[in-house]
């Protein structure tokens, strides 16, 4: 099993990888994503939503991503909003998951470390 994941990360089933699975699924979520009105702090009410705007704002002024995976990350954030906004059942999830995260010894990303296609702004 290793060696069919090192295949499909770094070898020769990682074009594949792309091609039939991350490429579709960018395209879904942009699509479905253009399907939902446009997201405001006056069409949010929950509190946590605008702070989600918020940090989703900054990440795409900050984004410099190319080949659609700026739009990508546009929609999917959207698409995390909205659910966050509209569903307690995964609402209560994405915060679960925060809070782990937050009691983790989870490896931040280092300012000193320069990102691909991204702006310090």
């Amino acid at each position: 099993m290793d060696l069919l994941v090192h295949q499909m990360v770094r070898g020769d089933l990682g074009r594949l990888v792309v091609e039939k699975i991350k490429n579709p699924l960018r395209k879904l979520l942009i699509i479905t994503s253009k399907r939902l009105p446009e997201l405001t702090k006056e069409n949010l009410l929950h509190p946590n939503s605008h702070i989600l705007m918020k940090i989703k704002a900054d990440f795409l002024v900050r984004d410099k991503s190319e080949g659609g995976r700026h739009e990508m990350f546009d929609a999917a954030l959207k698409l995390l909003i909205a659910e966050y906004e509209h569903d307690p059942y995964y609402r209560d999830r994405f915060d679960w998951f925060l809070n782990e995260i937050k009691k983790s010894n989870w490896k931040p990303w280092v300012e000193s470390r320069q990102m691909r296609c991204w702006s310090k702004q």
